[in-house]
Protein backbone atom coordinates (compact mmCIF):
# COMPACT_ATOMS: atom_id res chain seq x y z
CA UNK A 1 0.00 0.00 0.00
CA UNK A 2 2.77 2.40 0.92
CA UNK A 3 4.51 1.61 -2.36
CA UNK A 4 1.39 2.59 -4.32
CA UNK A 5 1.08 5.81 -2.30
CA UNK A 6 4.73 6.70 -2.92
CA UNK A 7 4.24 6.01 -6.63
CA UNK A 8 1.26 8.41 -6.79
CA UNK A 9 3.21 11.12 -4.96
CA UNK A 10 6.17 10.62 -7.27
CA UNK A 11 3.95 10.81 -10.35
CA UNK A 12 2.30 14.02 -9.11
CA UNK A 13 5.52 15.85 -8.36
CA UNK A 14 7.35 14.58 -11.42
CA UNK A 15 4.73 16.61 -13.28
CA UNK A 16 5.21 19.69 -11.10
CA UNK A 17 6.39 21.77 -14.03
CA UNK A 18 3.36 20.95 -16.17
CA UNK A 19 1.05 21.66 -13.24
CA UNK A 20 2.65 25.04 -12.50
CA UNK A 21 2.59 25.95 -16.18
CA UNK A 22 -1.18 25.56 -16.16
CA UNK A 23 -2.14 27.12 -12.84
CA UNK A 24 0.33 29.90 -12.04
CA UNK A 25 -0.60 33.22 -13.67
CA UNK A 26 2.77 34.87 -13.51
CA UNK A 27 3.23 37.41 -10.76
CA UNK A 28 0.70 35.70 -8.47
CA UNK A 29 3.45 33.19 -7.72
CA UNK A 30 5.34 35.96 -5.92
CA UNK A 31 2.53 36.32 -3.38
CA UNK A 32 2.77 32.85 -1.78
CA UNK A 33 6.54 32.91 -2.07
CA UNK A 34 6.68 36.17 -0.12
CA UNK A 35 3.79 35.78 2.30
CA UNK A 36 3.86 32.12 3.30
CA UNK A 37 7.60 31.59 3.01
CA UNK A 38 7.59 29.23 0.10
CA UNK A 39 5.31 26.47 1.34
CA UNK A 40 5.00 24.99 -2.18
CA UNK A 41 8.77 24.83 -2.55
CA UNK A 42 9.19 23.51 0.99
CA UNK A 43 6.65 20.72 0.45
CA UNK A 44 8.28 19.64 -2.79
CA UNK A 45 11.71 19.85 -1.17
CA UNK A 46 10.60 17.49 1.60
CA UNK A 47 9.13 15.06 -0.93
CA UNK A 48 12.35 15.19 -2.95
CA UNK A 49 14.22 14.06 0.18
CA UNK A 50 12.28 10.81 0.03
CA UNK A 51 13.66 10.06 -3.42
CA UNK A 52 17.13 8.64 -4.08
CA UNK A 53 19.64 11.38 -4.91
CA UNK A 54 20.53 11.99 -8.54
CA UNK A 55 24.14 11.04 -9.19
CA UNK A 56 25.12 11.83 -12.76
CA UNK A 57 28.49 13.10 -13.95
CA UNK A 58 27.37 13.40 -17.58
CA UNK A 59 26.57 17.05 -16.81
CA UNK A 60 28.27 19.51 -14.45
CA UNK A 61 26.98 19.65 -10.88
CA UNK A 62 24.48 22.52 -10.56
CA UNK A 63 24.80 24.56 -7.36
CA UNK A 64 21.80 26.73 -6.44
CA UNK A 65 22.24 29.97 -4.44
CA UNK A 66 19.09 31.56 -2.97
CA UNK A 67 18.26 35.26 -2.71
CA UNK A 68 17.54 37.80 0.03
CA UNK A 69 15.08 36.95 2.76
CA UNK A 70 14.69 33.29 1.82
CA UNK A 71 16.62 30.05 2.25
CA UNK A 72 17.15 26.93 0.16
CA UNK A 73 13.41 26.11 0.22
CA UNK A 74 13.24 28.57 -2.68
CA UNK A 75 14.67 25.86 -4.96
CA UNK A 76 12.21 23.04 -4.18
CA UNK A 77 10.50 23.27 -7.56
CA UNK A 78 13.75 23.81 -9.47
CA UNK A 79 15.34 20.76 -7.83
CA UNK A 80 12.43 18.79 -9.20
CA UNK A 81 12.93 20.20 -12.71
CA UNK A 82 16.61 19.22 -12.59
CA UNK A 83 15.82 15.78 -11.16
CA UNK A 84 13.43 15.09 -14.05
CA UNK A 85 16.31 15.80 -16.44
CA UNK A 86 18.71 13.63 -14.39
CA UNK A 87 20.88 16.64 -13.57
CA UNK A 88 22.66 16.46 -10.23
CA UNK A 89 22.25 19.53 -8.02
CA UNK A 90 23.12 20.91 -4.59
CA UNK A 91 21.98 23.94 -2.60
CA UNK A 92 23.85 26.31 -0.33
CA UNK A 93 22.51 28.47 2.49
CA UNK A 94 23.84 31.75 3.79
CA UNK A 95 22.62 34.61 5.99
CA UNK A 96 21.32 37.16 3.48
CA UNK A 97 21.34 39.93 6.11
CA UNK A 98 25.15 39.97 6.27
CA UNK A 99 27.39 41.97 3.98
CA UNK A 100 27.45 40.45 0.51
CA UNK A 101 31.22 40.02 0.67
CA UNK A 102 30.88 37.95 3.85
CA UNK A 103 28.23 35.85 2.12
CA UNK A 104 30.48 35.37 -0.90
CA UNK A 105 33.20 33.85 1.28
CA UNK A 106 30.69 31.68 3.11
CA UNK A 107 29.22 30.37 -0.15
CA UNK A 108 32.69 29.75 -1.58
CA UNK A 109 33.54 27.56 1.41
CA UNK A 110 30.32 25.58 0.92
CA UNK A 111 30.99 25.11 -2.80
CA UNK A 112 34.45 23.78 -2.01
CA UNK A 113 33.05 21.35 0.57
CA UNK A 114 30.28 20.16 -1.77
CA UNK A 115 32.75 19.50 -4.59
CA UNK A 116 35.05 17.59 -2.25
CA UNK A 117 32.27 15.52 -0.68
CA UNK A 118 30.81 14.58 -4.08
CA UNK A 119 34.15 14.24 -5.80
CA UNK A 120 33.07 16.68 -8.49
CA UNK A 121 35.15 19.35 -10.21
CA UNK A 122 33.02 20.85 -12.99
CA UNK A 123 30.09 22.91 -11.69
CA UNK A 124 27.47 25.38 -12.84
CA UNK A 125 26.28 28.19 -10.56
CA UNK A 126 22.69 29.45 -10.50
CA UNK A 127 21.97 32.38 -8.21
CA UNK A 128 18.79 34.37 -7.66
CA UNK A 129 18.68 38.07 -6.68
CA UNK A 130 21.46 38.65 -4.11
CA UNK A 131 22.47 35.06 -4.85
CA UNK A 132 22.91 36.07 -8.49
CA UNK A 133 25.38 38.76 -7.44
CA UNK A 134 27.21 36.20 -5.33
CA UNK A 135 27.34 33.63 -8.13
CA UNK A 136 28.60 36.10 -10.72
CA UNK A 137 31.27 37.45 -8.37
CA UNK A 138 32.50 33.93 -7.60
CA UNK A 139 32.44 33.07 -11.31
CA UNK A 140 34.57 36.07 -12.23
CA UNK A 141 36.92 35.60 -9.29
CA UNK A 142 37.47 31.96 -10.26
CA UNK A 143 38.54 33.03 -13.74
CA UNK A 144 41.23 35.25 -12.23
CA UNK A 145 42.42 32.87 -9.51
CA UNK A 146 43.13 29.16 -9.22
CA UNK A 147 40.39 27.22 -7.42
CA UNK A 148 39.85 23.57 -6.57
CA UNK A 149 36.75 23.52 -8.79
CA UNK A 150 35.95 24.61 -12.34
CA UNK A 151 32.90 26.82 -12.94
CA UNK A 152 31.64 26.01 -16.42
CA UNK A 153 28.73 28.48 -16.54
CA UNK A 154 27.00 31.05 -14.37
CA UNK A 155 23.31 32.02 -14.32
CA UNK A 156 22.23 35.20 -12.50
CA UNK A 157 18.45 35.35 -12.17
CA UNK A 158 16.77 38.71 -11.43
CA UNK A 159 19.99 39.99 -9.85
CA UNK A 160 20.49 43.77 -9.40
CA UNK A 161 23.69 43.96 -11.44
CA UNK A 162 23.71 47.77 -11.15
CA UNK A 163 22.04 47.86 -7.77
CA UNK A 164 18.32 48.14 -6.97
CA UNK A 165 16.72 51.57 -6.41
CA UNK A 166 14.06 49.83 -4.31
CA UNK A 167 16.79 48.98 -1.76
CA UNK A 168 17.73 52.64 -1.47
CA UNK A 169 14.07 53.59 -0.99
CA UNK A 170 13.56 50.89 1.62
CA UNK A 171 16.65 51.97 3.52
CA UNK A 172 15.40 55.57 3.60
CA UNK A 173 12.03 54.45 4.94
CA UNK A 174 13.72 52.33 7.62
CA UNK A 175 15.90 55.27 8.63
CA UNK A 176 12.82 57.50 8.87
CA UNK A 177 11.24 54.88 11.15
CA UNK A 178 14.44 54.87 13.23
CA UNK A 179 15.18 51.30 12.27
CA UNK A 180 18.28 49.78 10.71
CA UNK A 181 18.27 47.89 7.41
CA UNK A 182 20.28 44.77 6.73
CA UNK A 183 23.85 45.37 5.59
CA UNK A 184 23.15 43.54 2.33
CA UNK A 185 20.39 46.02 1.44
CA UNK A 186 22.86 48.89 1.74
CA UNK A 187 25.29 46.88 -0.39
CA UNK A 188 22.63 46.59 -3.11
CA UNK A 189 21.95 50.32 -3.36
CA UNK A 190 22.97 51.75 -6.76
CA UNK A 191 26.49 53.21 -6.62
CA UNK A 192 27.20 51.65 -3.23
CA UNK A 193 30.80 50.75 -2.49
CA UNK A 194 29.98 47.10 -3.11
CA UNK A 195 28.12 47.66 -6.40
CA UNK A 196 30.96 49.83 -7.74
CA UNK A 197 33.49 47.13 -6.83
CA UNK A 198 31.16 44.47 -8.24
CA UNK A 199 30.97 46.22 -11.62
CA UNK A 200 34.75 46.40 -11.77
CA UNK A 201 35.08 42.74 -10.79
CA UNK A 202 32.31 41.26 -12.96
CA UNK A 203 33.55 42.07 -16.45
CA UNK A 204 32.52 38.78 -18.07
CA UNK A 205 30.13 38.86 -21.00
CA UNK A 206 29.19 35.19 -20.92
CA UNK A 207 27.06 34.89 -17.78
CA UNK A 208 23.42 34.01 -18.47
CA UNK A 209 21.10 36.73 -17.19
CA UNK A 210 17.34 36.82 -16.66
CA UNK A 211 14.83 39.45 -15.59
CA UNK A 212 11.10 39.60 -14.98
CA UNK A 213 8.95 42.07 -16.90
CA UNK A 214 7.33 43.07 -13.60
CA UNK A 215 10.49 42.69 -11.52
CA UNK A 216 11.12 45.49 -9.03
CA UNK A 217 14.84 45.15 -9.72
CA UNK A 218 14.29 46.42 -13.25
CA UNK A 219 15.31 44.84 -16.55
CA UNK A 220 18.05 47.39 -17.25
CA UNK A 221 19.80 46.63 -13.97
CA UNK A 222 19.33 42.85 -14.07
CA UNK A 223 20.64 42.55 -17.64
CA UNK A 224 23.50 45.02 -17.24
CA UNK A 225 26.60 44.38 -19.28
CA UNK A 226 25.09 41.88 -21.69
CA UNK A 227 24.26 42.29 -25.39
CA UNK A 228 24.06 38.63 -26.42
CA UNK A 229 20.38 37.75 -26.76
CA UNK A 230 21.13 34.02 -26.53
CA UNK A 231 22.36 34.61 -22.98
CA UNK A 232 19.39 36.70 -21.82
CA UNK A 233 15.86 35.70 -20.92
CA UNK A 234 12.91 37.92 -20.03
CA UNK A 235 10.42 36.00 -17.94
CA UNK A 236 6.79 37.03 -17.62
CA UNK A 237 6.43 37.99 -14.05
CA UNK A 238 7.96 39.26 -10.84
CA UNK A 239 11.09 38.97 -8.79
CA UNK A 240 10.65 35.49 -7.28
CA UNK A 241 9.06 33.84 -10.30
CA UNK A 242 12.37 32.38 -11.63
CA UNK A 243 12.16 29.91 -8.74
CA UNK A 244 9.23 28.19 -10.49
CA UNK A 245 9.12 29.47 -14.09
CA UNK A 246 8.55 26.33 -16.16
CA UNK A 247 9.28 27.89 -19.57
CA UNK A 248 12.48 29.60 -18.49
CA UNK A 249 13.95 26.45 -16.96
CA UNK A 250 12.83 24.00 -19.63
CA UNK A 251 13.48 26.13 -22.71
CA UNK A 252 16.42 28.25 -21.55
CA UNK A 253 18.40 27.20 -18.48
CA UNK A 254 18.26 23.40 -18.68
CA UNK A 255 19.10 23.31 -22.43
CA UNK A 256 22.10 25.54 -21.69
CA UNK A 257 23.17 23.23 -18.86
CA UNK A 258 22.95 20.25 -21.22
CA UNK A 259 24.47 22.16 -24.18
CA UNK A 260 21.26 21.59 -26.14
CA UNK A 261 20.06 25.20 -26.37
CA UNK A 262 18.56 26.26 -29.69
CA UNK A 263 17.91 30.00 -29.97
CA UNK A 264 15.23 29.30 -32.60
CA UNK A 265 13.22 27.42 -29.98
CA UNK A 266 13.82 29.89 -27.13
CA UNK A 267 10.34 30.86 -25.92
CA UNK A 268 10.85 34.22 -24.29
Amino acid sequence: MNGEKDWKIKKLFNNTGKLLKQVTPGILVDIPLLLIRGIPGSIIKEINKRKPPVVNDLHPLVILIHGTGVTSWQWGVVENYLRNHEIESAVVDYDSTNSIKDSIRHVQDQIKNICQSRDRNNIILVGHSQGGLISRWIYNESRANTTSYNIIKNFSLSAPQEGAPVCKLRNKVMKYLNRTSNISLYDMEPSSEFINEYKNMCVDNDSFLTSGKLDFVGKESALWGHDDESRKYITFAGHYYPAVDYNMWHYFIIPHIKNEFDSNNNKM
